[in-house]
């Protein structure tokens, strides 16, 4: 077996379009010659922890030293995090920052925040990229476009994202291609997800252009509902009504893709934004923004 590498070492990373961090890394492991080792050889050999690979995550111990040993500073970690994770789309909920500490408590803790989400948190692939790329470039890969938040379909061919159930996280060196034999699960076809993914996107897109958009949404969203910078409990029942409102403004179909319902009753996720009375070990999803923001897209101008 090869020496152990310092977990110090720069690697150097090539990426193909709208690709994953992760994504790349497991290409460059292959080209290392690396496609028989198992998993926890490999992680080994680059001084890596033993962890799984998980699409949503936008910090960890090991997507911290993978992003330390492909950039050279901090300055350098930044852009490849908002272009190569789902990072930008947390800023909703944290505003912009260059402080990359803070990323060490962003996300919640592991089946925290998946216990109120009802879409899958589990890598997703379009068998048409898959296709395309092969054909192309002679090989495929997962993309970043692909994982961001509650996404359910491929903007390049509006078609449904499939996922598996051993996608949840990824134990192994393994590109999209590897799941095609699996009994692998598509989104719902229809024209509300469709509209809800290109929202996202352009949601995603906007905080390219401008990153102080979080604190102008924010602005635009109290004064647009009448709400205080800190609500009184007491107003915690018409909190919840503004959120039956939207959720009863945007449908069904949307609202059964999201949140899971409490005893019956929508999670009042009014209150859990805009209250000022929450307290939490770690930051919103940046999906309690999204539906926030898409239920108010023609008052905002989105």
């Amino acid at each position: 077996m090869k020496t152990k590498l310092s977990p110090d070492l720069q690697i150097k990373l090539s990426y193909a379009p709208d690709e994953h961090l992760l994504s790349a890394w497991m290409r460059h492991n292959f080209r290392c010659g690396f496609a028989y080792f198992s998993f926890e050889r490999c992680l080994d050999y680059w001084g890596l922890p033993i962890q799984h690979l998980k699409a949503q995550r936008i910090s960890g111990n090991i997507l911290n030293k993978i992003i330390a040993q492909v950039t050279n500073n901090d300055t350098d970690r930044l852009p490849v995090l908002l272009e190569r994770t789902n990072l930008r789309l947390w800023q909703l909920s944290e505003g912009y920052t260059d402080d990359l500490s803070m990323l060490e408590n962003l996300m919640p803790r592991a089946n925290l925040e998946n216990n109120e989400f009802l879409f899958s948190t589990s890598w997703h692939l379009c068998t048409q990229c898959i296709e395309e790329e092969r054909q192309k470039l002679g090989y495929c890969y997962w993309h970043q476009s692909h994982q961001l938040p509650s996404i359910t379909h491929c903007l390049k061919h509006h078609i449904p994202l499939k996922t598996h159930k051993s996608l949840g996280s990824i134990n192994r060196l393994a590109l999209p291609n590897s799941y095609l034999k699996e009994d692998i699960v598509a989104y719902q076809h229809c024209n509300v997800l469709l509209e809800w993914s290109r929202f996202i996107d352009k949601i995603n897109s906007s905080l390219t252009l401008d990153a102080s958009l979080p604190e102008k949404v924010r602005h635009l969203i109290k004064h647009q509902l009448n709400l205080p910078d800190i609500g009184k409990y007491n107003d915690k029942v018409r909190y919840q009504k503004i959120t039956d409102k939207m959720f009863a403004d945007v449908g069904e179909v949307l609202t059964q893709h999201l949140f899971k319902k409490i005893r019956g009753k929508n999670k009042n996720i009014l209150w859990i934004v805009f209250s000022g009375r929450q307290t939490r070990q770690s930051i919103l999803s940046p999906v309690y923004w999204l539906i926030i923001i898409f239920w108010l897209k023609d008052e905002l101008e989105f």
